[in-house]
């Protein structure tokens, strides 16, 4: 079960609701755990035990650190929750692919079983640990009772891809928020365009980018609009499950972080990742890349290089996602070096350099391993078959041109400032009011159609 899914929509979450509002307010945590319980258990099974060992090791130790503060066994449990959190992240994460690795270079033949990777390891591991770190810097205080900290570990609103946030900016409303009519109806039209993003605009760009890698055609125009679909597909993909899993949260009470603010309008790369994915960015700014300047004495650009390898990792095991974040590492480097402040200068190029580079990396990030992504790398560069688009890229850009364009209007600050515009209007704001509810339910329709046609993968993230 996911958001983009019929039990999800149409069972789990109208069950949630009602018995949410049909208790007292202060039965709704305990709501809310046993509903986020059954909502991972139903999506992972067996390990909703690892998640609930990651939850009671990161609120157990924040408990002892608190209560230890001060003595060197603070230190030392930090040290193990921390251990604990990262090592199981290892362990099912990279552990296969570093083992690989370490076989091919060595010609030892003892294979590793592989394991399943559960499914929002790398967030609710990474919150966990944002939690002790916080404790440990005393900008965190544990509560008496553990609900809230276990709610904050393992709320099924953000627990498989966040948005990730520190407990201090969640506290407040895990004791206590507001749930009122005008917030219910933001939710619930957050909840459906995000889920229009995702079933249709998402799943439509992912259709084309399925056409291309079956395909045998890589003319340099194909793979360029090849590129474009996969930097749209993802950015709604993700961008859909962020404003779905903000609407579900406006549906409980809870105001939760923005993930994203139109990050393919940015000129500059440092520019886009303030704007991409900003919960993540808070995370590593905060509990890596500045801890590691502190201790390295200021030297900024080594420890960003090293950042930015470790987000690559974060996104999966393999070379290709090394290759991704050591790209990223070292434009961000040469932007801090000058680079930024020329393409600010010249915004349309600007924008071209971060589409051009987004491109470069989606093709790292959906790549099967290094070699195809690398192959494709080639066909961006004009390295592969002669001639323009092709009899295949004319093609996909017949079936899918409208969807490119509407996506690509719809990544841009501009229909948010139009209609914003319309709202203050005298006749239109009343036109907006009446038109507004019918545009999401059809949108709701059209969505559950694609559902129902089973035909919508799982989100990428």
């Amino acid at each position: 079960m996911s958001f983009a899914s019929l039990p999800f929509l149409y069972y789990f979450l109208p069950v949630v609701l009602a018995v949410y509002f049909l208790v007292p307010s202060k039965g709704r945590n305990g709501v809310l755990l046993a509903a986020s319980l059954v909502f991972y258990g139903w999506v992972e099974g067996l390990f909703l035990l690892l998640l609930t060992a990651c939850a009671v090791n990161s609120g157990v130790c924040g408990w002892l650190i608190q209560r230890m503060r001060g003595r060197p066994a603070a230190k030392r449990i930090l040290i193990l929750s921390l251990g604990v959190s990262l090592g199981l992240l290892f362990v099912f994460r990279y552990l296969g692919f570093f083992w690989e690795e370490f076989r091919a270079a060595t010609g030892l033949p003892v294979p590793l079983v592989k394991l399943v990777c559960p499914v929002g390891i790398g967030f609710y591991t990474l919150q966990g640990a944002a939690y002790v770190l916080g404790v440990w810097r005393g900008t965190v205080s544990p509560r008496k009772g553990g609900l809230s900290v276990a709610l904050y570990l393992m709320g099924f609103p953000w627990v498989l891809a966040g948005p990730m946030m520190p407990y201090a900016s969640l506290a407040a409303q895990l004791d206590r928020r507001t749930c009122t009519l005008t917030k219910g109806a933001e939710g619930l039209r957050r909840l459906v365009v995000g889920l229009g993003k995702k079933c249709i605009l998402a799943q439509t760009l992912w259709g084309l980018c399925q056409s291309f890698q079956e395909g045998q055609e890589r003319t340099l125009a194909f793979c360029w609009l090849y590129a474009l679909a996969l930097v749209l597909a993802l950015y709604f993909d993700f961008s859909g499950y962020t404003d779905m899993a903000l609407g579900v949260g406006k549906l409980l009470g809870f105001d939760l972080a923005e993930n994203f603010r139109w990050p393919l309008a940015a000129r500059t790369l440092t520019d886009f990742w303030r704007r991409w994915h900003i919960t993540l960015g808070w995370w590593f700014r905060d509990h890596l890349y500045r801890p590691l300047v502190r201790a390295a004495g200021g030297k900024r650009t080594g420890c960003l290089l090293l950042v930015w390898l470790l987000v690559g990792l974060w996104h999966g095991a393999g070379w290709n996602f090394l290759l991704w974040g050591l790209l990223f590492g070292l434009l961000l480097a040469a932007e801090r070096l000058g680079l930024g402040g020329w393409l600010n200068r010249f915004p349309p190029l600007g924008h071209l350099f971060v589409l051009a580079v987004l491109g470069f990396g989606a093709v790292l990030l959906t790549g099967e391993d290094l070699g195809q992504s690398l192959a494709l790398w080639g066909g961006l560069l004009g390295q592969g078959e002669p001639g323009g688009m092709g009899t295949a890229g004319w093609y996909a850009l017949r079936s899918y041109g409208p969807t490119l364009l509407l996506a690509a209007l719809g990544a841009t600050p501009w229909p948010s400032r139009w209609m914003a515009r319309l709202r203050r209007g005298t006749w239109t704001g009343k036109v907006v009011a009446v038109a507004e509810p019918l545009v999401l339910a059809a949108l709701l329709v059209i969505s559950t159609g694609y559902l129902v046609d089973g035909g919508v993968q799982p989100f990428w993230y």
